[in-house]
């Protein structure tokens, strides 16, 4: 069940991209059986919802690297929250105000992964496999060794930097 915005009694693109949005991102938990940090989770199924409507007429709305660039001065001091940081806050302190990045800042950050692995003939899809399981709040060190030796220690730092 979800609430959209009609117009006239009709579906708006804005709802239609919504409703395929979620409809993308709950089969990817549905499908996936992993066991990671709830800002590695949500951000990867929002990800992969987002890049499953580029192969639609639904595909206008930016990029998630994109739509983080224009959202983050608008999260104030949230913006400058790392993911994993953000991740204690909401599992540990229980404050809901940071889960909002896990939906906006961590696709962003699964983007950039994604484009380095493709810029030296890899790909995220090849390393899903490896993200079984993590701990609390780091991605599984295998995945990150992966990484690593494909994109190399200075790219991966500047992933890092930037959103972790």
């Amino acid at each position: 069940m979800s609430n959209l915005l009609t117009h006239k009694d009709q579906l708006t693109k804005d709802s239609m991209f919504h409703l395929a949005k979620v409809t993308a991102h709950e089969s990817v938990h549905f499908i996936g059986s992993r066991s990671l940090p709830v800002w590695a989770e949500e951000g990867l199924a929002e990800y992969y919802a987002i890049k499953s409507l580029k192969f639609t007429d639904l595909n206008y709305h930016s990029s998630p690297i994109k739509t983080w660039g224009k959202a983050a001065n608008g999260f104030q001091h949230l913006g400058n929250v790392g993911l994993v940081e953000a991740g204690k806050k909401v599992t540990l302190d229980k404050d809901m105000q940071y889960y909002p990045l896990f939906y906006v800042k961590a696709p962003a950050f699964w983007q950039a992964v994604d484009e380095q692995l493709q810029a030296n003939h890899s790909s995220l899809d090849a390393l899903v496999p490896l993200l079984k399981t993590g701990n609390d709040f780091e991605l599984p060190d295998e995945f990150i060794n992966q990484v690593v030796d494909i994109i190399g220690h200075d790219n991966w730092q500047q992933i890092t930097l930037a959103y972790l």
